[in-house]
């Protein structure tokens, strides 16, 4: 299968971890969150036949998907109640401000997913309103790992979800993201053992080389 996407930029994990240390120091929480999409990322690419590459590509984008939230105050990123609508928008500029810092420390392809990671099948996410075959398939699988991340982590106002729940709350969005390849993408996040991944995610702390060890070897 034909590569998505090429790393050539030397300093590309270095610039990397410098990045991710910036989101571990401005929300534990969503570091926790970030490392655990870019493992279901890779995990999600694996399997549906994507070759190194482009499973390096998606493992990265998933660490780095929400790196633009440390521009957001902590009032509003870390809030326990409901966001205004103004508070909202201002949540909904960070993957645009995420893509332009990967863009310009990392890679513009990197940048794809993380732009897009938001946009949803039915033309109502954010930030363009892309419909489904406008959605390239890096972002698809970043934006089903993040909810699937999302829906399997304990929340102020929602216990977590088991996976096979997950896999039905995201079955549509699957279906029409995937298409002939939806099966495998089902059965890939119903084979992770979940709590294992947010105990990992929760405990990687003090390591960030060691999430991006596996890179160095095959970029």
């Amino acid at each position: 299968m034909k590569c998505l996407w090429k790393q050539h930029c030397a300093g590309c994990i270095s610039n990397a971890g410098v990045i991710l240390s910036m989101l571990k120091e401005k929300s534990y929480g969503v570091f926790g969150h970030s490392v655990a999409t870019g493992i279901i990322a890779r995990e999600i690419a694996v399997d549906i036949g994507l070759c190194d590459d482009d499973v390096n590509m998606l493992y990265l984008s998933g660490l780095l998907h929400d790196i633009g939230k440390i521009f957001i105050e902590d009032s509003i990123l870390l809030s326990g109640e409901n966001l205004t609508p103004k508070q909202f928008n201002i949540i909904k500029q960070h993957p645009e401000r995420g893509a332009r810092i990967v863009e310009k420390f990392i890679s513009g392809k990197l940048a794809l997913p993380i732009l897009y990671h938001h946009e949803l099948p039915n033309g109502k996410g954010y930030p363009y309103g892309l419909r489904n075959d406008e959605i390239p398939l890096s972002a698809k699988i970043i934006s089903i790992a993040d909810k699937f991340s999302a829906l399997t982590m304990e929340r102020p106002y929602r216990s977590a979800l088991v996976t096979d729940t997950a896999v039905l709350v995201l079955d549509n969005h699957i279906e029409t993201f995937f298409d002939g390849k939806s099966q495998f993408v089902r059965n890939s996040l119903k084979s992770l053992n979940i709590r294992d991944v947010h105990i990992f995610s929760a405990q990687i702390s003090y390591d960030i080389d060691s999430l991006l060890s596996s890179l160095k070897y095959c970029l």
